[in-house]
């Protein structure tokens, strides 16, 4: 185990911190522990977890503050990957602070997902999914997956949609304190929407597209996607319909729409016998 050493914070590198959201709880108060560090290699040390302690120890006043010192010289890639391994034991990382990370893993270092599965030691949905939410999702809801406001399963559908559009439906989400399985069905009647006045709809009244408890049967999508399926099963219905014609009387396809040809030079019907000129 590493021995806990007085370092002074003017040595201390914070590069990593915007990695970190928000903490998301607050109202704890933060451990005297040490800060975990890693050395650059000139005599300054690169922190990886307790940018928050060091912060309020500088705010304090403090010229030296505890550290753990990390075994292994500083790298980007290694840093990233440390900084989540400091956090996870005690979850105070969130789903976005991870995705920050994997982003910057790959738009910083230029790793691909697989290597990055390989740094962090993850699956590669558990990848693919930070990437899409550190790439594709808008800020304010980002602030509320920091906040846990939002499930990571909520933003990662929402970073599918317009930016414009998430921002709009996060707040209405977070605002009516839908759950995750609430907030898939407003998204999947957001998509299947067919106009604009049925989203503001939904935006006003999102648990209208939820069913209710106990309701098994009925569709998760509510009554407005019900209404939406119904119509497609019509549609289906006389496709199906169509296709089960019989066209047996139309061998030449120009007959198959009688309606459409020429009102000169009409051709007999199939079957009738041509009128002969006397």
């Amino acid at each position: 185990m590493s021995p806990v050493l007085d370092i002074a914070v003017d040595r201390l590198a914070t590069t990593l911190a915007p990695l970190r959201g928000p903490r998301t709880d607050t109202g704890t108060a933060l451990a005297p522990l040490p800060v975990r560090v890693a050395p650059v290699g000139d005599g300054s040390y690169q922190v990886l977890d307790g940018f928050k302690r060091l912060a309020r120890w500088r705010g304090e006043g403090h010229t030296h503050v505890p550290v753990v010192v990390e075994a292994d010289a500083f790298t980007s890639v290694l840093g990233k990957a440390r900084l989540l391994e400091a956090n996870t034991p005690k979850r105070t990382v969130s789903p976005m602070d991870e995705a920050r990370v994997v982003h910057s893993l790959a738009a910083a270092d230029h790793l691909s997902p697989t290597q990055i599965t390989k740094v962090l030691g993850r699956g590669r949905a558990w990848v693919d999914r930070r990437l899409t939410l550190g790439q594709r999702l808008a800020p304010e809801p980002a602030r509320h997956l920091d906040a846990g406001r939002l499930s990571a399963t909520t933003a990662h559908a929402l970073a599918s949609l317009p930016p414009g559009e998430q921002q709009r439906l996060a707040e209405s989400i977070v605002r009516h304190g839908l759950r995750t399985r609430e907030a898939e069905a407003v998204l999947a009647t957001w998509r299947a929407a067919p106009d604009p006045a049925t989203r503001e709809a939904l935006l006003r009244d999102p648990r209208g597209a939820t069913p209710a408890l106990g309701e098994p049967a009925v569709s998760p999508l509510g009554p407005t996607a019900r209404e939406l399926q119904a119509r497609f099963l019509q549609t289906e219905h006389a496709l199906q319909e169509l296709t089960q014609l019989d066209l047996t009387g139309f061998p030449d396809p120009d007959h198959r729409v009688p309606a459409l040809q020429p009102s000169h030079g009409r051709r007999p019907r199939p079957g009738s016998q041509p009128q002969r000129v006397t």
